[in-house]
């Protein structure tokens, strides 16, 4: 099979799949970065943030985070069923 190794994905389903490889490691490596920075500012970012302040700051990251996952999961199933193989 000529694809690259990090191109495969780790199980073979008709569904969906899981990304190995280089793009995984990006993508775990911005959510680090993201990440850092909400305790960045909470612990360094003079005047330091109350508890409940920062409580709410990481609920709205957290808040966008899972409706652009619902949003990405609605649009794949909607370009899925309009595509002309069905799902790819």
């Amino acid at each position: 099979e000529g694809r690259a190794h990090w191109r495969r994905p780790l199980r073979h389903t008709m569904g969906c799949t899981l990304l190995g490889g280089p793009f995984a490691l990006a993508i775990q490596g911005v959510l680090f970065i993201s990440t850092s920075t909400v305790l960045y500012l909470k612990f360094r970012q003079p005047p330091r943030r109350t508890v409940r302040v920062f409580c709410l700051d990481a609920s709205k990251q957290v808040f966008g985070a899972g409706f652009l996952h619902i949003m990405n999961i609605l649009f794949a199933d909607v370009m899925s069923h309009n595509a002309v193989g069905g799902d790819p």
